[in-house]
């Protein structure tokens, strides 16, 4: 990923910068707020005696870049002698105009030299927005580097937002228990961890809230009454299917991270030791388990609720079908009867309007019907008209029926016959012949 996009020309949320010294026995911390490359540089070459230092990088919002530019994370990373590895952290916090990697997690990552342990990843969880009442899942990365041989500690913070709230616990941690910070190296990944974790289950529930109704209505659905759901309710299954699919995504590096954090508290405890806070890291990696869980199993009844409302849907129509083939039934039996009642009534209809016509007369006189002489007009146009009527029929009839032949011959495969192919078969049936009569004589003896 380019890094062309993750930083921003000029800086308009500060950097927060919040450090704790190695005065004995009552530590002091002291914060500052640097927006240029020169602030932060004669900050670096004043203040190097420090037990933590934690420095805050944001962005306004989570599709924009970070609050910091390219030359002031270059000069963090020379100032202390920080590894390649933190690169892939801020390469996530990018300006963007789609949902794009909405569950990549930069996995967790751990380095070694020396003394020095480097530890960096990128965690995602969902936060509430009050003001729109709707669900987002944001981003925060971590990179700790951590000094075992003196106790020292630098944290970087990548926040999707200003004063978000891991920020704001850790600022606040680290203002009222600055005497604990060299005491305890991991408090930032805890701190990071229980601001967000807990919303997971009330996402969860959320969304969980918002299927059950659809599945309570697929349940008691019966495809000869009226549905009360429709395509509608399957878009909104499947779109429920796939975040729950995205939650279990998401929470395995989270997962993951718990457990190698986990694991390296306790290989260092000979160095430094175990902090009783500590084992609240294998606690929400069990959090993260049963969360997975729960995702997992909604995904599965989504999915199953999906194809019953899709089975549902399908056989309400074939139900509609039905009726309306039912219907269309009864319109023909009712147009055969109006064809058989026209039937019935054409030849008097016919014989009305031929008398009715100007080419006979009444003689009242002679009690007799007199004709036109002009009557063979009428005979020719009938004969000259039903013959044009009848063959404009055939060739119309003729021509459908040659266009449908097409059509048909079209989807036939060809097959190749070959010109001789009349000679190899009559040699193949007369050979089969004859070896079936010989087989005959060769097994009657036995």
């Amino acid at each position: 990923m380019s890094l062309d996009n993750c930083f921003v020309d000029e800086v308009v949320e500060p950097i927060h910068l919040i450090e704790v010294d190695q005065q004995q026995p009552t530590p002091r911390s002291r914060q500052s707020h640097l927006s240029t490359v020169q602030d932060l540089a004669a900050h670096f070459d004043h203040n190097n005696d420090y037990a933590c230092r934690y420095i805050s990088i944001c962005q306004r919002n989570s599709w924009q870049p970070l609050q910091a530019t390219r030359s002031m994370l270059d000069l963090i990373v020379a100032k202390h002698g920080i590894s390649s590895s933190i690169w892939d952290v801020p390469s996530c916090f990018y300006r963007r105009n789609r949902e794009v990697e909405e569950v990549f997690c930069v996995p967790y990552t751990e380095s070694r030299d020396g003394s020095i342990i480097e530890v960096s990843y990128t965690v995602r969880y969902p936060e509430h927005k009050t003001n729109a009442d709707q669900w987002v899942i944001r981003q925060t990365g971590i990179y700790h580097q951590l000094n075992t041989k003196t106790g020292q500690s630098l944290y970087v913070l990548f926040n999707p937002m200003s004063a978000s709230k891991a920020h704001r616990e850790a600022q606040e941690w680290l203002l009222t228990h600055a005497q604990e910070a060299q005491k305890e190296p991991f408090w930032l990944h805890r701190i990071v961890f229980s601001a967000y974790f807990p919303a997971w289950r009330q996402y969860i529930a959320s969304l969980e809230n918002e299927y059950l109704p659809i599945a309570n209505g697929v349940n008691v659905a019966y495809v000869d009454e009226p549905l009360r759901i429709g395509f509608e309710n399957l878009s909104t299954t499947m779109g429920l299917q796939r975040r729950f699919l995205q939650i279990s995504t998401v929470l395995a590096p989270a997962a993951e991270a718990l457990d190698e954090i986990y694991i390296l508290i306790t290989s260092i405890s000979l160095t430094i030791p175990i902090h009783p806070r500590a084992q609240q890291f294998k606690n929400y990696h069990r959090q993260c388990i049963s969360y997975s869980r729960m995702a997992t199993h909604l995904q599965q009844r989504s999915q199953m609720t999906a194809q019953l409302l899709t089975d549902t849907l399908s056989f309400r129509d074939q139900v509609i079908a039905k009726e309306q083939t039912k219907n269309i039934l009864q319109l023909n039996k009712s147009a055969v009867f109006v064809t058989f009642l026209t039937l019935l009534y054409l030849p008097s209809s016919f014989l009305t309007s031929f008398f009715g016509m100007n080419f006979f007369a009444m003689d009242q006189d002679n009690s007799r019907m007199i004709a036109t002489s002009m009557i063979w007009i009428f005979i020719v146009s009938s004969v000259v008209l039903t013959t044009i009527t009848f063959l404009i029929y055939r060739w119309r009839v003729q021509r459908d029926s040659d266009r449908h032949g097409m059509m048909l011959r079209s989807l036939v495969p060809r097959v190749n016959v070959p010109t001789d192919w009349n000679l190899r078969f009559m040699t193949r049936r007369l050979t089969s012949n004859q070896t079936s009569a010989d087989f005959g004589q060769k097994e009657s003896p036995a």
